[in-house]
């Protein structure tokens, strides 16, 4: 019904941070917006009635069920001293957009925070639908990636049989059930370690040593994307905590300034890479 779209004006920034949230989040721009509406439209922390010369970019959304049934918003936009709907609900996308990216995860997903939190602290295995179908979990850490600054859960994966990170954010769906975790005991040590140098690769415990040309270290400097924990530097050689995917992702880039020299297996890997990249050029 009419009633139920919205149409407001916001600055073009603005309108840009909802739609990478929507990229990043995994979800609808309209699902966010309920999201956002439905968490905070009692918390308005800002005050757009600045000037309204910037604020030219209109968006149009739809209140979905769920705000529509439980919200008289013509008597709360009232008891709030607001003129319009308008300016009521940019409000509450103003104050959403101004948190940190941590505290804008934490209001998108607090439902599913909350469940998780739940289950690790009791220890519960849980069934999660990720990537379009049901894994069978035990969730152990729910941490921030100090890289993309997304959460991500780490937990005893059936599947997998091993510890997976999994992004937060891809996780639509969690039903706790009454199991108890039956691998914690073998993991709980490197949890910890994982705890304290969190990555979204787990490479906590996984060394790589790599030697550095002048120009390759200068590029480590500049290069802080997916860049592995480094726990020792010896002149031009290099110790880090990294897994091969890890290093199939950041080490390429550096060509003739690196060279692997431990492990053995990701040295080949990366040996046996170069040649079929020689191949191609030389056939």
């Amino acid at each position: 019904s009419m009633e139920n779209k919205i149409k407001t004006y916001v600055e073009e920034h603005i309108y840009e941070q909802l739609e990478k949230d929507s990229i990043d989040f995994e979800l609808k721009k309209n699902t966010l917006i309920n999201r956002i509406i439905k968490e905070l439209s009692d918390k308005i922390s800002i005050k757009s009635s600045f000037s309204k010369t910037n604020i030219n970019k209109s968006l149009v959304f739809n209140l979905n069920k769920e705000n529509t049934i439980y919200n008289d918003w013509t008597n709360i936009i009232k008891i709030q001293n607001y003129e319009t709907k308008a300016d009521f609900f940019r409000d509450i996308i103003y104050s959403y957009i101004f948190m940190s990216p941590k505290m804008r995860a934490e209001v998108i997903f607090r439902e599913n925070i909350r469940c998780i939190e739940f289950a690790i602290k009791n220890k519960l295995i849980c069934k999660v639908w990720f990537h379009n179908e049901i894994r069978i979990i035990e969730p152990y850490l729910l941490d921030i990636n100090p890289d993309d600054k997304f959460y991500y859960l780490v937990s005893y994966d059936y599947k997998a049989k091993d510890l997976r990170s999994f992004k937060f954010y891809s996780i639509k769906e969690i039903k706790l059930t009454d199991d108890k975790f039956k691998f914690y005991k073998e993991y709980r040590e490197r949890i910890e370690g994982i705890r304290k140098n969190f990555d979204p690769f787990l490479s906590y415990g996984y060394i790589l040593k790599v030697k550095f040309t002048e120009k390759g270290i200068e590029k480590l400097d500049r290069s802080p994307h997916n860049r592995p924990q480094i726990i020792e530097k010896n002149e031009n050689i290099y110790t880090f905590y990294c897994k091969e995917f890890n290093a199939i992702i950041y080490f390429p880039q550096f060509f003739n300034d690196i060279e692997i020299l431990e492990p053995l297996d990701i040295k080949n890997n990366f040996i046996k890479k170069f040649n079929e990249t020689m191949n191609i050029y030389n056939p």
